[in-house]
């Protein structure tokens, strides 16, 4: 039944999982040492460039400066699902220890939502699938908002939960870039593999959701496409390739993005960036979260980075680095976060939250 008085609503358990497989640049080096020896005539370069800068890209482009010598851009190891290995179950066994660390058994949940980003398959995500995996038996939904999935999954889950149409919603976030890419492709060398989840149930007033602010970033559409390619002999599946223009539709786009998220969902939180006691952003590059902090004017202190051991993991971003805040410390009980996230041909988005008893199951 729908309440009349919106209940408070937050994240009740979070856990996070990763491939076997820990695929450092040696691997790269190793094996195609042609296109190493060129690498600043191929993808990876050409998209994170410094030319034809302007002011849009001033800060973007002074954050990057000391990474331009690097072939990897500051990509240092990431983890790839193994032949013996699958999305499916790998969000399983993800969702199973969210669920357990809540407390709850998998029929306490009333709702599945699942971003699959990319998906097991080609045309249907993979809600329908894990519910079959999980026995759930209830809803699951596909929500697919590229790189911001994750966000787009708790402002769903919040409200659901928050109006009484639903009690406890499990949010399952994967990216598994390792089974769109053409690894000849330097464009593949900063992506990787991982899986978060989390239960969203009713908190004590005053905890959980506060304020959520999301934007367009539909300026982005063409920076990354998909086409469906056989580039290893396996049969035909979709390859992510860059899109005409993509380093400067990323770098012109990407303060004002981080600004006009965040500051607005702050004032909607009815606070200022000095109340903020965490941020936690999504960090696609080695270099995104000094570009972040900057970008608002906040201390580096009050923010952490996964890039060094996970590469860019897409929509899976965001729970990670929420659970290496809470793990590590710095994100407590009582503490607010401002969780930030961009997708390019999607959405960028701002929540703003009070962290309660959430329960961190240890395993990674």
């Amino acid at each position: 039944m729908i309440t009349t008085t919106p209940l408070a609503a937050g994240i009740r358990s979070l856990a996070v999982g990763f491939p076997k497989t820990v695929r450092t640049n040696d691997w790269f080096r190793e094996r195609q040492p042609d296109v190493f020896a060129e690498f600043e005539k191929k993808t990876l370069a050409q998209v994170f460039h410094t030319r034809d800068s302007n002011p849009d890209s001033a800060l973007f482009d002074a954050v990057m400066t000391s990474y331009l010598g690097d072939p990897f851009r500051g990509t240092r190891e990431r983890r790839v699902l193994g032949p013996d290995e699958s999305q499916l179950a790998l969000e399983s066994d993800v969702a199973v220890r969210a669920v357990r660390a809540a407390g709850l058994a998998m029929e306490d949940i009333d709702l599945m939502l699942v971003a699959s980003f990319p998906s097991e398959g080609v045309g249907v995500g993979n809600a329908a699938y894990l519910a079959k995996d999980l026995e759930l038996g209830r809803p699951a939904w596909n929500v697919e908002s590229t790189c911001s999935g994750g966000l787009a999954s708790l402002q769903m889950a919040c409200s659901l939960v928050s109006t009484g149409q639903y009690r406890n919603v499990l949010v399952v976030v994967s990216c598994i870039y390792s089974r769109a890419c053409d690894w000849s492709d330097t464009l593949t060398w900063f992506l990787g593999d991982g899986v978060g989840a989390f239960v969203v149930s009713a908190m004590e007033p005053g905890n959980g959701l506060l304020a959520v602010n999301a934007i367009s970033t539909a300026e982005t559409c063409g920076a990354f496409v998909y086409r469906i390619e056989n580039v290893d002999g396996l049969g035909y599946k979709p390859i992510i390739r860059s899109g005409k223009s993509s380093g400067r539709a990323l770098r012109d786009t990407s303060s004002r993005f981080v600004r006009d998220a965040c500051l607005a969902a702050v004032e909607k939180a009815g606070m200022e960036l000095d109340d903020v006691d965490v941020f936690i952003c999504n960090t696609p590059l080695a270099w995104y979260a000094d570009f972040f902090v900057q970008a608002l004017g906040v201390s580096r202190d009050k923010t952490i980075s996964t890039y060094d051991r996970y590469a860019n993991i897409g929509p899976a971003l965001m729970p990670v680095n929420m659970h290496t805040a809470a793990t590590s410390g710095l994100l407590e009980r009582g503490k607010v976060a401002l969780v930030f996230t961009v997708g390019t041909v999607s959405t960028a988005g701002a929540a703003v939250m009070r962290w309660g008893d959430v329960a961190i199951d240890p395993t990674t």
